[in-house]
């Protein structure tokens, strides 16, 4: 695409992040079509889109099932194919599920995404690299974890067409055990607030939660790993 000129019709901008982490993705259309374009908000976080490049290279072979995208470097951006379809939070229909209904296709999709081979599979085990991100366990030792992890893994990030269902998001790729009850939490507190809350009238995030099995003691040890980490992405306060 190198000196080819493209229309920009999307782009996101995140700049409330840590400089470092100032990635802006725009949907771009050239003369071969539509593609998807990851570039440096600053001259800081060229090094966090190479790490993004590198997460898609490493993870081909993470899933089972599932498609994880390519892309490559191009005027000094990553280049990324435009996958048509739809993503799974959009194949939910809360507003009109019953709750029975609504949990077993949520657990279903979130089955899918989480079905990675068995040898990234681990227990957990805390480190000073997790303690960094996610700020001290309280989770205790042996809790089912993953290692590598895609701790991105909202239904949002996977798009499903005709040819198959692909992974469009390697950005935050932790390569120290995790434990999967806070992947499965993200992915649930971002399904939330991006939809749910929007569709079912009086319901709060933690009685959603408790509806996939979570523990009332546990939401909290998941809400201050998941404040700690927006510290790491986007600094104090």
């Amino acid at each position: 695409m190198s000196g080819q000129t493209c229309q920009v019709l999307y782009a996101k901008y995140n700049s409330t992040r840590r400089p470092d982490f100032r990635v802006t993705t725009e949907i771009c259309e050239g003369e071969g079509g539509l593609f998807v374009r990851k570039r440096a908000g600053e001259s800081a976080a060229r090094a966090h889109l190479e790490r993004i490049r590198e997460n898609g290279e490493r993870r081909r072979d993470y899933y089972d099932g599932i498609q994880v995208i390519s892309c490559e470097w191009a005027d000094g951006s990553l280049r990324f194919p435009y996958i048509a379809g739809q993503n799974l939070a959009e194949q939910i229909d809360a507003e009109h599920l019953d709750r029975e209904r609504f949990v077993a296709q949520v657990n279903e999709r979130l089955e899918r995404v989480l079905h990675v081979q068995q040898r990234f599979v681990t227990p957990f085990r805390p480190s000073p690299e997790f303690e960094a991100m996610f700020g001290r366990n309280e989770l205790g030792e042996d809790v089912p974890a993953l290692n590598p992890v895609n701790i991105d893994s909202q239904l949002s990030n996977f798009i499903e067409n005709e040819s198959g269902l692909y992974c469009i998001d390697c950005e935050w790729v932790c390569h120290f055990p995790v434990p999967l009850d806070y992947v499965r939490y993200r992915a649930l507190r971002y399904l939330y607030r991006n939809q749910v809350q929007h569709q079912i009238k009086d319901i709060g995030l933690e009685e959603m939660l408790g509806w996939f099995g979570f523990q009332t003691q546990q939401i909290p040890i998941f809400q201050n790993m998941e404040r700690c980490f927006l510290q790491h992405v986007h600094g104090e306060g």
